[in-house]
């Protein structure tokens, strides 16, 4: 998914300029998180199938039995994959929450570090989207209530900007925050760092489409 490095927000509680859309990623936690990254990398590459225990060693240099260490099946691998983007996401739209701005504001630098992160995590999108069904029940309503934390936030900024005149009284908050996130999570099958359309260009364009469609007066926050 493509990021803008060039975007900016308004100032936060603080000084939150510029940090206010850059998601914060989960603090490094040693050899687990080099075991998760190798996974959601191979799971990514080759499938959730076709990679093994075996392979995740075999990437890190490391014998299998050490992966075990960190987790007990192949499916806590997939588990931990999968929820390392939606934690990630739902701390990014905890401190978008916190910036000090109207609702527009916050809903931008939300979308703008969203894509950043769709960018950086590129192989947990994947995986999640290609291989959320093989998780047990629980742990798939898990991650459906991870994921809602943060689709909620849309909906209630979306919501908030409609009271406050900023969006049209005819949308409805709900459906615009799903289908704005559904573009920008669908943009990972399509996007080519190497292609025609720059990262900067093509958030750009994802953020008047997003916010043209919504608001009263179309425009977008820099």
């Amino acid at each position: 998914m493509p990021t803008s490095s060039a975007a900016k927000t308004a100032g936060g509680r603080g000084d939150a300029k510029g940090a206010a859309f850059r998601p914060s990623a989960p603090k490094p936690r040693g050899r687990a998180d080099e075991v998760i990254t190798a996974a959601a990398t191979l799971f990514c590459e080759r499938g959730f199938d076709a990679t093994s225990i075996q392979d995740v060693a075999d990437a890190l240099s490391i014998l299998k039995g050490s992966v075990y260490y960190y987790i007990k099946s192949k499916d806590d691998l997939l588990y931990a994959v999968i929820d390392r983007h939606h934690q990630v996401a739902r701390q990014h739209a905890e401190k978008c929450r916190a910036i000090d701005g109207d609702p527009i504001t916050r809903l931008s630098a939300f979308l703008r570090g969203y894509a950043r992160l769709l960018d950086e995590y590129r192989d947990t999108v994947t995986v999640f989207l290609n291989d959320f069904e093989r998780l047990s029940k629980p742990r798939r309503t898990q991650i459906i209530k991870e994921r809602r934390s943060y689709s909620e936030f849309v909906t209630s900024e979306i919501a908030a900007a409609q009271a406050a005149g900023q969006v049209r009284a005819d949308v409805s908050p709900e459906l615009a925050a799903l289908g704005i996130l559904g573009m920008y999570n669908w943009a990972f099958k399509w996007y080519d760092p190497n292609g025609s359309y720059p990262a900067d260009v093509i958030t750009e364009e994802f953020m008047r489409i997003a916010l043209g469609g919504i608001l009263l007066t179309p425009s977008t926050p820099s």
